[in-house]
């Protein structure tokens, strides 16, 4: 044990100097990990698990991982009521994309809370208490809108949730998840912002959304190919100039099908772009040419289809911080 500077707590120094030592001479942090009750109260019927929730940790710990794995979602994990205080604010606060799932274990925890300090007299027990607290937390989710499920944990979490009923406990989740996931990729698929206000240095200057793009882009193939949602962003600075062409499909598959068309023909019909190729960003396929005086990058991300021109002499640099901030 490492020795405790104690020279500042006064008259109480010599009593906790003989308490420390008296903990040291009964081997009582071994005796804890042992289960050994009798640290506590010679009661056979007091707690001897003090430690529970270091095993319960490692259970969380395991669903934590499955939910990386299978869905490649983080997760945060925290133990009530500590986490009120900090992540719990964070969970109200956030932009409404979070999953909450939460786990309430009272246990056998009837101890009384003394209605004063210096009173016997008690008109809640702990256990209430804890579930009173979870259960507010709860409230609190729901009325900001938040995506909520709740466990009750009767007996042994660890036994609850690896052993008996895992499989179970596992498909109510996955049920929460997917259709959480859904709402969240729904709602993310309509807000993100493909055009950020500063890309390398370059500001965008001008953006054209609606009838506006689609005319843009119709103009300069000199028919009509634009999709039915279209964005540009029209970016510069003492650099150079860029701009960004967004395509916005209904599915991921009809996008890289335009994409392919879009590589076919540009390779195959005589056109202001030429040597094209192909290379990997941050698992994107990305077409490459030049022509105009610029490079020009066009690629697909989920629905949306993407061609970005800028300069030779910054453009790849232009592109990664696009993915950077973006994709």
């Amino acid at each position: 044990m490492t020795a405790l500077d104690l020279s500042g707590i006064g008259k109480s120094k010599t009593l906790l100097e003989n308490t420390l030592q008296e903990i040291i001479e009964q081997n009582v942090e071994q005796r804890i990990w042992d289960k050994d009750h009798t640290v506590w109260s010679e009661d056979p019927a007091e707690i001897s698990n003090r430690l529970g929730w270091e095993e319960n940790f490692n259970v969380f710990q395991e669903l934590r991982s499955h939910f990386l794995k299978k869905y490649k979602i983080p997760t945060t994990f925290g133990f009530g009521p500590r986490f009120l205080h900090s992540t719990g604010q964070l969970h109200k606060g956030d932009d409404g994309s979070g999953i909450f799932i939460q786990f309430i274990d009272c246990g056998n925890i009837n101890l009384p809370i003394p209605d004063d300090a210096r009173s016997n007299n008690s008109s809640i027990t702990f256990d209430v208490l804890i579930k009173a607290q979870a259960l507010g937390d709860r409230e609190a989710l729901l009325k900001n809108n938040r995506k909520v499920v709740t466990f009750d944990i009767n007996g042994s979490v660890h036994e609850t949730i690896k052993k008996n009923y895992k499989s179970d406990l596992m498909n109510k989740l996955s049920q929460v998840i997917i259709a959480a996931l859904f709402i969240l990729f729904s709602a993310c698929s309509v807000q993100k912002e493909y055009l950020p206000n500063n890309v390398f240095g370059l500001s965008l200057t001008k953006k054209l959304t609606g009838s506006e793009a689609e005319s843009f882009v119709n103009r300069l193939h000199y028919g009509t190919v634009a999709a039915e949602e279209n964005e540009i962003g029209f970016y510069s600075s003492e650099k150079g100039s860029a701009v960004i062409y967004i395509s916005n499909y209904n599915s991921d598959d009809e996008a890289n099908e335009i994409l392919l068309q879009m590589v076919e023909k540009i390779e195959n019909v005589p056109s202001p772009f030429e040597g094209g190729d192909s290379f990997e960003l941050s698992d994107h396929i990305i077409y490459r040419y030049s022509g105009l005086g610029q490079s020009h990058f066009v690629f697909s991300s989920g629905n949306i289809l993407l061609w970005i021109s800028a300069d030779v002499l910054w453009a790849e640099l232009f592109l990664n911080d696009y993915f950077r901030k973006i994709i």
